[in-house]
């Protein structure tokens, strides 16, 4: 009878060639009490990615699963396909772009969870490196980040840098159907496990290493794109998130088109965005006051 594993190490990749190695080797690096897998999503790769994955995968047969899509599915599929291919007590994110650093992260973070049953991920910082692993920025959050994190902060968007999260297994049940259209599936997630419990940023980790490259899917979209898309993911977020919860969805929905109406150069389409917001207007005296400022400017030019 097989032993559940302590750890599930989930990570997702497509086109990656030059990068999966190092991502799965911080992986294989992990020193932990407890066992791991490793299990790789791999989105139908065509740059010699899955060559890479399966040379990998044959050498630790007794750590890794790998699994090849026969079909691109996106990367919001791939990721719900891989994560429920998880069978470990926590599970770990991983791009296949990114890298860990610390080879005690996980037992570290394991460690906090194990001790502290009224939370559910635990995460650290991370820096940001380019595609020859120079280092752009040497923090993401900083020494002045909240370092605990209530649900509120989590379902709000408090910003936790994906690849360096565990989080409890078994939480989320069945994701839903709208998951299936959702942008920004990391906060997506984070939100629905935010409903169970708290988030602690965990002490003594070495930064681990989030890529910008010339084929990230995020990093290098502009700011109007990146509002848009979490506009949206929060517009499903409404649709499945506990009712105590609803209003501070609607406060984040009512924050983003505040901020792309700034955008808005003529009348017609400012009275657009009113009437598209305006079920959110009661939530926030200070959004609704920034909203008007905005648009009388631009109506009295």
């Amino acid at each position: 009878m097989n032993r559940i594993k302590q750890v599930s190490v989930c990570i997702i990749t497509y086109n990656h060639k030059n990068f999966i190695a190092q991502a799965i080797e911080g992986a294989l690096n992990q020193v932990t009490n407890g066992s791991i897998e490793i299990i790789i999503g791999d989105d139908c790769s065509t740059d010699g990615t899955s060559d890479i994955c399966l040379y990998y995968a044959d050498k630790y047969k007794d750590k890794i699963k790998y699994y090849r899509s026969p079909t691109n599915i996106g990367m919001v599929g791939n990721w719900i396909d891989t994560i429920k291919k998880c069978e470990g007590k926590y599970i770990a994110l991983c791009e296949g772009d990114d890298y860990w650093i610390d080879k005690y992260k996980l037992q570290k973070q394991v460690q906090f969870l194990n001790e502290h049953n009224d939370y559910v991920i635990a995460f650290h910082d991370c820096r940001i490196v380019d595609e020859y692993n120079k280092i752009v920025k040497e923090e993401r959050l900083g020494q002045k980040c909240k370092k605990i994190l209530s649900s509120e902060n989590i379902i709000s968007g408090q910003l936790i840098p994906t690849n360096t999260v565990l989080f409890r297994n078994g939480l989320i049940e069945e994701y839903p159907d709208t998951i299936k259209d959702v942008p920004n599936v990391d906060i997506f997630i984070f939100a629905l496990l935010g409903q169970y419990g708290k988030a602690k940023f965990v002490e003594g980790i070495a930064h681990s290493a989030y890529r910008v490259h010339s084929g990230g899917v995020w990093s290098l979209q502009n700011e109007k794109y990146k509002q848009l898309q979490i506009l949206k993911t929060y517009e499903k977020l409404l649709l499945v998130i506990d009712q105590k919860y609803k209003n501070l969805i609607k406060t984040k929905i009512f924050a983003r088109k505040v901020f792309l109406s700034k955008n808005e150069k003529d009348v017609v389409s400012i009275i657009k965005s009113y009437i598209k917001s305006y079920r959110y207007f009661n939530l926030s005296a200070k959004l609704l006051k920034s909203w008007v400022v905005t648009h009388y400017k631009i109506i009295r030019r």
